[in-house]
């Protein structure tokens, strides 16, 4: 059986729109994964000047526990841990006879909003709060250092969308901005330890470009 032109491209967005149909209207827990790379923006605090003069980057990896409400709302915890690409320069103290790794860890609480859209991406939006951890350390002949810093993740946004790959599975990308502020650092060498409030805080940002992947129980 032939089928007209017109029907061949309504049939196709009927099952476009199958695909990416939201998640059945029932209570539930969906698990996800979050991978990209995030640049950052703002200073360490007042007196160190730009944090992009200490890290280039970094590559997270983001894992999400959330309770489905309903097809609309997910809300749960979040955990990130990210290999932070420390710079070598004079900020760090790396560079040379100096070899320096570092990580940045965030933690916190997100809800997502998945809105009805009939498309083959279904569009979502999140908002957060958490905490921010971010380490680094290098040696000096034998002699091992590191610093660190904490502080508040005031807030985190993201966008996405989901493209429905199974009954329960999507996979689409993303976009996140989290807002933070270091207010407190620590560093050691050798044996020699020591940490302090920041006097001169500011705020600093992490903007994440990746993909999601998501699996709905």
């Amino acid at each position: 059986m032939r089928h007209s032109p017109v029907l061949s491209v309504a049939l196709l967005l009927a099952s476009s729109a199958a695909m990416a149909a939201p998640a059945p209207d029932r209570a539930g827990v969906d698990l996800g994964v979050r991978i990209g790379y995030a640049l950052p923006f703002g200073s360490l605090d007042g007196n160190r000047g730009s944090l992009a003069g200490w890290v280039s980057g970094a590559i997270p990896v983001v894992l999400e526990g959330g309770y489905r409400l309903d097809h609309h709302f997910t809300v749960g915890p979040y955990f990130q841990f990210a290999f932070a690409q420390v710079k070598d320069n004079t900020n760090t103290g790396c560079g040379g006879n100096s070899g320096c790794s570092g990580w940045i860890v965030r933690a916190g609480l997100q809800g997502l909003y998945h809105p009805d859209v009939a498309a083959p991406i279904r569009p979502w939006l999140g908002l957060g709060v958490g905490y921010e951890w971010t380490s680094y350390s290098g040696t000096v002949g034998n002699v091992g250092f590191s610093g660190n810093a904490t502080g508040w993740e005031f807030v985190n946004v993201a966008i996405g969308g989901d493209i429905r790959v199974g009954p329960s599975t999507a996979v689409g990308p993303f976009v996140g901005l989290s807002i933070a502020r270091y207010d407190t650092v620590s560093g050691t060498l050798g044996s020699l330890t020591g940490s302090s409030d920041v006097t001169n805080p500011a705020i600093h940002e992490w903007l994440m470009i990746g993909a999601r992947f998501v699996f709905g129980l």
